[in-house]
């Protein structure tokens, strides 16, 4: 993955699309026209650069997305009669609308996965200058035009006039979903509680995004199988497109720690575990890995991680979106070629190896049963703030951790139970051994 990610994604060149640079066409048009989609896969084959420690390589689709804002703008005026920015999910590489499901690619709320892309460079980095010029008017912009979109419901809650969650029930009438589509409404919480944060992170909190936060309902939860597709509705089939399931991952919004997150999270994952997975496609078993692992599930995340390496992996390395082997673990046999499952993949493995949430840095957080006895060891691995960590653990029990910050800051290492606070430049290393941590 870091190698395709460096042969595709150059400073001062175009970001990756479905097939980035390696995209035989063969006189016809490549698989899904080769271009932009922005409903899960341009967000997945931008998730792993970060903690990869690849910042730049990332950034690159950061600065197009950026190059981009009068395109965005002229779109939200032309196609929802609003202020603010928004691209189309189906794109060309001038951010034009290329069509397609319009329940996807047309969605709105899509443009909120992309505004994550921007937060999560400046969380993992902490670089609060490209908070202030970048990541902050990229949110007020496209909360601009999701404003204008919101109207107010019988119940004073306010829901978009229609909604849908990519990719349920393709492209029938049913997929418009009542509002608001769990999908629509994690990203909608997440677009305005990630307002509060940034203006409280740049010293002016006003108040009026967590108001607006306070006008959308909660999620939708059945007891049973957890987060529903919208109010009415629960997911009766197996799919591919977890998009229900956003507010555990990849927003991060529901934390098992929490009593009452962890039942949801359960339940949730239980349920697609239980509908199996018959309709999914290679970066499906990557989604996976990840929801086992916000339930610190190592064995369930490297189980799916399994799967996904032996079944959707061309000799080269590319993902191949079926099980073009024919063992058994979907119903999809055809062999589409696209990059984002790689990256998830790799994704999933970091974050088994690593957990960095609100200065809270954890090693191993999600380790399979397999690995306990054997030596585990990354370099340079990026958590919160731009702590890099190198972690080894060797066959004896013995843990090295060594931290280097690149920003001054604080933060607690939850395997050794202490804050370090660090300026830029200095280093830290910690030993210990089950017996005797220290």
């Amino acid at each position: 993955a870091n190698y395709f990610l460096a042969a595709g994604s150059e400073p001062g060149n175009a970001p990756m699309p479905l097939q980035g640079v390696w995209c035989a066409d063969d006189d016809q048009l490549p698989p899904w026209k080769g271009d932009y989609h922005n409903d899960l896969n341009t967000q997945f084959t931008y998730c792993h650069y970060l903690t990869a420690n690849h910042p730049e390589q990332g950034k690159v689709f950061l600065d197009y997305l950026w190059s981009l804002r009068p395109q965005a703008a002229k779109f939200a005026r032309a196609f929802y009669g609003t202020a603010g920015v928004c691209l189309p999910s189906v794109m060309d590489i001038d951010g034009g609308a290329l069509g397609g499901w319009p329940m996807y690619s047309l969605s709105p709320t899509n443009q909120i996965w992309l505004c994550q892309m921007f937060y999560e460079y400046y969380r993992l980095t902490g670089d609060k200058e490209f908070l202030r010029t970048r990541v902050e008017p990229y949110f007020t912009a496209t909360a601009a035009c999701l404003e204008e979109l919101l109207q107010e419901g019988p119940d004073g809650k306010l829901v978009l006039p229609v909604s849908s969650s990519p990719e349920i029930h393709d492209d029938e009438a049913a997929s418009w979903l009542t509002p608001n589509s769990n999908y629509d409404l994690a990203l909608l919480h997440y677009l305005f509680h990630t307002l509060v944060q940034i203006e409280y992170q740049l010293g002016n909190p006003r108040g009026y995004w967590h108001a607006m936060e306070a006008k959308l309902a909660p999620l939708s939860v059945d007891t049973e199988t957890g987060l529903m597709l919208s109010p009415n509705e629960t997911l009766q089939e197996t799919h591919r497109h977890f998009s229900h399931a956003m507010a555990i991952e990849p927003l991060c919004m529901l934390r098992y720690e929490n009593p009452q997150d962890r039942s949801v999270i359960d339940a949730t994952v239980d349920h697609l575990v239980h509908l199996g997975s018959g309709q999914w496609v290679g970066f499906s078993f990557g989604w996976m890995a990840l929801l086992q692992i916000a339930r610190s599930n190592g064995n369930g995340a490297l189980y799916e991680l399994h799967r996904f390496a032996e079944r959707f992996l061309s000799p080269n390395g590319f993902h191949l979106n079926g099980d073009y082997k024919n063992s058994g673990v979907c119903d999809f046999h055809y062999r589409p070629f696209t990059l984002e499952a790689d990256f998830l993949a790799a994704h999933a493995v970091q974050k088994m190896l690593l957990r960095s949430e609100k200065n809270h840095i954890e090693v191993l957080p999600a380790c399979p049963q397999g690995w306990k006895n054997e030596p585990v060891a990354f370099q340079n691995l990026r958590a919160e703030n731009g702590l890099l960590i190198s972690y080894q653990r060797t066959a004896d029990g013995k843990h090295s951790l060594t931290v280097k910050a690149t920003q001054d800051g604080s933060w607690y290492l939850c395997n050794t139970h202490c804050w370090v606070t660090l300026q830029a430049g200095q280093t830290q290393s910690y030993q210990w051994t089950e017996e005797n941590k220290k």
